[in-house]
């Protein structure tokens, strides 16, 4: 294969804006080239885009593209196979289906030693098909500056290619040994918003806090759809009865620890006398706590409150408030 061609699948990867600076310092002869060469990409066979990929993969070091050296990441691979050399597979079986399983099967743990190596982009398209709660303990575990580039993938994926999911699926099969199910991924804000409900309250803040650094309006867009433990105090009185006669005493007393007077005030009003001296006398009997333990119990009565809500039992109101009107 020529070194324009090859140059020209690598650049079909690249986003416009880094394609736009290379060119740039590029003579036009040479870019004439470029074109030439990518007009015929879409001829070439599947394996040889593949062993070009793994070709400049095991050239570049991890510092500089956060890729595996072999093979590349497969949801770019499988992008650019399809693109390139010939389309969607005809459909054998459910990628869908398969995939879901795998993640449904697969511990935590297992998933976030596979997942670390992973381009960011197989990552976020992974951690998107998993339950929230499942997700949000992986995406806590990873390094700050990977969390945000997921997050940021998440809330902007589309529809994906049943190819991308058949060759994910098959590698976390291979990976995990486990037979799996999976789906077509539709990402966006909403599963982002879910996930970082369920990774604790400290790694939420921190997350949003780095995104919107670099991107207000997608911070802003998670915090609308998303149910932290301080929203409890926009929920009705009502509401806040449902809630307490579902959770626990101990997870209210531990939750309430690190809770806001507004908070609490909230509470105390939705329960006898007897019940808040006997709360508040479980706070003061408990001494310290770790934080974990505080975040967990308020992740618990969380979880309460969101199914009462997909029941029709309460209303919670977030982010701001505004829109939720009440008739």
């Amino acid at each position: 294969m020529k070194g324009t061609e090859k140059a020209a699948i690598i650049l079909s990867i690249l986003s416009p804006d880094v394609v736009k600076e290379i060119l740039e310092k590029l003579s036009p002869e040479d870019v004439e080239l470029l074109e030439k060469a990518k007009q015929g990409l879409a001829e070439l066979p599947p394996e040889e885009v593949s062993e070009v990929f793994r070709e400049v993969a095991g050239k570049i070091s991890d510092d500089v593209l956060p890729v595996n050296p072999s093979p590349p990441p497969q949801s770019e691979i499988a992008k650019r196979e399809e693109e390139i050399g010939g389309g969607e597979k005809e459909d054998e079986d459910d990628p869908q289906e398969r995939l879901k399983q795998i993640l449904d099967r697969a511990d935590p743990k297992t998933l976030t030693n596979f997942i670390r190596s992973e381009h960011p982009q197989t990552i976020a398209l992974i951690l998107a098909q998993m339950d929230p709660a499942k997700s949000g303990q992986i995406i806590a575990t990873l390094p700050e500056q990977l969390q945000d580039e997921i997050v940021k993938r998440i809330a902007t994926l589309e529809d994906v290619s049943m190819d991308i999911l058949r060759q994910v699926a098959d590698v976390l099969e291979n990976e995990i040994q486990a037979t799996g199910k999976s789906g077509q991924v539709l990402g966006g804000i909403k599963p982002v918003a879910e996930i970082l409900n369920q990774a604790g309250r400290s790694t939420e803040q921190a997350i949003l806090s780095r995104i919107e650094e670099t991107d207000p309006e997608m911070a802003d867009s998670i915090r609308q759809l998303m149910f932290v433990f301080d929203d409890l105090a926009k929920i009705d009185d009502r509401g806040i009865q449902a809630i307490l006669r579902e959770v626990t005493s101990q997870d209210l007393a531990l939750a309430l620890k690190t809770a806001g007077d507004e908070i609490r005030g909230k509470i105390f009003k939705n329960m006898s006398e007897r019940a808040v001296e006997m709360l508040k006398e479980d706070m003061e009997s408990m001494g310290p706590v770790r934080l974990a333990d505080v975040e967990k119990a308020q992740q618990e009565i969380i979880k309460v409150a969101m199914r009462l809500e997909q029941e029709g039992k309460i209303v919670i109101s977030r982010g701001s408030g505004e829109g939720d009107v009440l008739v």
